[in-house]
């Protein structure tokens, strides 16, 4: 990794992401002009719809969006990275599908469910849909490839999106409070449910910077991994293990959002090449400055209403992934 990459990186995404936020804390829906939001943030008098609209429903959904969509990025490259597939994404593998499976069931049996209870089952549903793709992909015996794992994801992604949607539709309870999540909403989120995924996005990225090595091997096969001192079927586990605690952390913050996992990797590879750490650190950043341009864009398009930040992240990201794709000419990891 190339310390000249990593400040490019770093620094055009972080620009990215102040400038972003800026621009969403005096950008929205909420006819307040750009004075009375300054005037809220210096602490200088201003009304209380003002007050209410900057603190409770802007100023709230960055650090949301900033969460979700690194976790996001970074489930999209390791994804990548486990498959060696460039057309990888969580979403193509189940794990989104199985995320909201479990949130749906949460509120279809209970109406205001804990917030660790709604971590804990999104986790469990990953957990389960990732397992199930694994075996039958062939991972679990050993005897793999990058297309049957992919078509395995497809199929049990519209399955159990089917379960979700008659859950959604048969349970008035359900659908109330299912409705706006699962089109993939950036909004205020409890507390409690913020510092939860921001510990098990950080354990998760930390354990996977500690076998980017590993995972780097693993792109020259497995056999040639072995030969160079990595453990395959040990990386996979933490490694894939760390991309159902991100999609689950996201999936519950913000709904099943698509295309993101694939597309921010796409760009940092663009960027600076294929170097696992700085595809992890880079897909972090540009899934967040993703994610919060979607959201920024989603107030905009057709005020006074909202456009959910999943349906525009699939409008941007499905043209986006045509344009890299074309650049990058889709070589093989």
């Amino acid at each position: 990794m190339r310390p000249s990459h990593l400040i490019h990186i770093v620094g055009t995404g972080g620009l990215l992401l102040v400038g972003l936020g800026f621009v969403s804390i005096f950008v929205g829906s909420g006819e307040i002009s750009f004075n009375e939001v300054w005037a809220v943030l210096a602490g200088e008098p201003a009304t209380s719809a003002a007050e209410t609209i900057v603190w409770q429903m802007r100023l709230p959904r960055i650090p949301v969006a900033i969460v979700a969509g690194a976790a996001l990025g970074v489930a999209g490259a390791l994804t990548q990275a486990l498959t060696r597939n460039p057309l990888a994404e969580p979403g193509l593998m189940g794990v989104n599908a199985g995320a909201a499976l479990g949130v749906a069931l949460c509120y279809t049996f209970m109406m205001a469910p804990p917030t660790g209870l709604v971590v804990s089952v999104a986790m469990l549903g990953s957990g389960i849909a990732g397992l199930i793709v694994l075996a039958v992909g062939g991972v679990l015996t050993g005897q793999w490839d990058s297309l049957r794992l992919i078509l395995s994801g497809a199929a049990l992604s519209a399955v159990v999106s089917a379960v979700t949607h008659w859950l959604i539709v048969a349970q008035p309870n359900t659908f109330q409070n299912f409705r706006g999540w699962a089109s993939g909403t950036v909004s205020n989120r409890p507390l409690g449910l913020m510092w939860l995924c921001v510990f098990l996005v950080a354990v998760a990225l930390l354990a996977v910077l500690s076998f980017s090595g590993h995972l780097g091997a693993l792109a020259l096969g497995d056999d040639m991994a072995r030969s160079m001192g990595a453990r395959p079927r040990l990386t996979w586990t933490v490694v894939g293990g760390a991309a159902i605690v991100l999609t689950g952390c996201a999936t519950t913050l913000v709904g099943p959002i698509g295309f993101l996992g694939l597309v921010a990797p796409l760009i940092v590879r663009s960027l600076a090449g294929p170097s696992v750490e700085l595809l992890i650190v880079g897909s972090a950043i540009f899934g967040a400055v993703t994610l919060l341009l979607a959201d920024v864009l989603g107030r905009v398009v057709l005020p006074p209403r909202e456009v959910a930040a999943g349906i525009l992240c699939s409008l941007i990201g499905g043209p986006l992934f045509v344009v890299v794709a074309q650049r990058m000419r889709v070589v093989k990891l």
